[in-house]
């Protein structure tokens, strides 16, 4: 009998930046990468995908753990400046209410689940777990990269979902879902379920901007915010703005090593 074939599970090139792997890293360390062409997205570049368990051995290697170690301590020096910035701004927030500037969004009573904390603690799958499930809605990313991701993710469950950024659109015909940049959010279109992704982001000096404009104007009946704690204590100052909107929150606790 002859033995069954073991299934190779992969990662992109996305996945590998998120697990800390730099340009220079995959050059050196890893093999050349195999090239798949997107089916939903004939458009688009070839995909990258390596194996993970030839991933997994290379993060293994001193130079790997090395680059590890000072990521994360760039990353708690970035995760200081970003919090200096939010309680500088939670504390110059002025009188006049920005959220009046939405009305469609204070037309009705909006609900918030907020998810808290690091890199790959589920906050944004347990969101888009909820977004699958829901009539009509929108992820908000903040990059195209993401919001391609997320699309391709929905298509590939049989869910309809239109991708819209700055430079493109995918329109799918029939589709209810869109995954979208923040800064390409339609505040009078009203939807069951948004997602708002990376809110830490709203300390960013030149797109920080979206993401205020996001929480206060997004016309949604729940709406799903992922962020890391630094954000946590603006993004309830804005909702706090918002007359009539609720909010509860949830902890994420990384269940597996970064």
């Amino acid at each position: 009998m002859s033995k069954t074939k073991e299934k190779i599970e992969y990662i992109c090139y996305s996945s590998l930046k998120s697990r800390g792997w730099t340009d220079k890293l995959i050059s050196n360390l890893l093999p050349p990468p195999k090239l798949v062409r997107n089916p939903h997205y004939k458009s688009a570049p070839e995909m990258k995908l390596w194996d993970k368990k030839v991933v997994e051995e290379a993060e293994k290697q001193p130079e790997f753990s090395e680059r590890k170690k000072k990521k994360e301590v760039n990353t708690q020096k970035r995760y200081e400046r970003e919090q200096k910035k939010i309680n500088e701004m939670a504390s110059n927030i002025k009188v006049e209410n920005p959220a009046d500037n939405y009305q469609s969004a204070r037309k009705i009573k909006r609900h918030f689940i907020i998810y808290v904390g690091g890199t790959n603690t589920g906050k944004t799958y347990n969101s888009l777990q909820a977004l699958k499930k829901a009539r009509t809605g929108v992820y908000l990313a903040p990059l195209r990269l993401l919001a391609m991701e997320v699309q391709d993710k929905f298509l590939s469950e049989d869910i309809l979902c239109d991708m819209i950024t700055g430079e493109e659109e995918n329109l799918i015909p029939g589709a209810k879902i869109i995954s979208s940049t923040v800064e390409m959010l339609d505040t009078e279109k009203s939807y069951e379920v948004a997602v708002i992704d990376e809110c830490q982001m709203i300390a960013d000096r030149d797109r920080g901007g979206s993401w205020t404009r996001a929480i206060l104007g997004v016309t949604a009946e729940t709406v799903y915010l992922c962020m890391s704690e630094n954000a946590l204590e603006i993004c309830k100052k804005l909702i706090s703005l918002c007359d009539g909107d609720t909010y509860e929150i949830h902890h994420c606790e990384r269940k597996v090593p970064l």
